[in-house]
């Protein structure tokens, strides 16, 4: 078992809880945030994986992910022939 030490690092301890896991941690976010990581690691991993511009990854992955978002909903609604027809029976008397 784990506990956190004042300046934020893990040792171990009786009796306290692991830190949570990438897994963990990820579950508890929202969808739209654990979106925006994936992006920003994408950028960041594109760029060379620079240590001092996280802040701009997740700023460049924000922007691209309301423009994905805003792209959605402008979207040409479906053609006629790309719905399956909705088959109409006659009223059961």
């Amino acid at each position: 078992m784990t506990e956190a030490e004042p300046d934020g690092r893990w040792r171990v301890g009786e009796n306290q809880s692991d830190p949570p896991s990438l897994k963990e941690r990820a579950a508890e976010m929202p969808q739209d945030e654990e979106q925006i990581r994936k992006i920003a690691h994408k950028i960041w991993e594109d760029v060379g994986q620079p240590i001092d511009q996280a802040k701009l990854h997740w700023e460049m992955a924000e922007k691209e992910l309301e423009e994905a978002e805003a792209a959605k909903k402008t979207a040409d609604p479906p053609k006629e022939s790309d719905t399956l027809p909705v088959l109409k029976s006659p009223p059961l008397v």
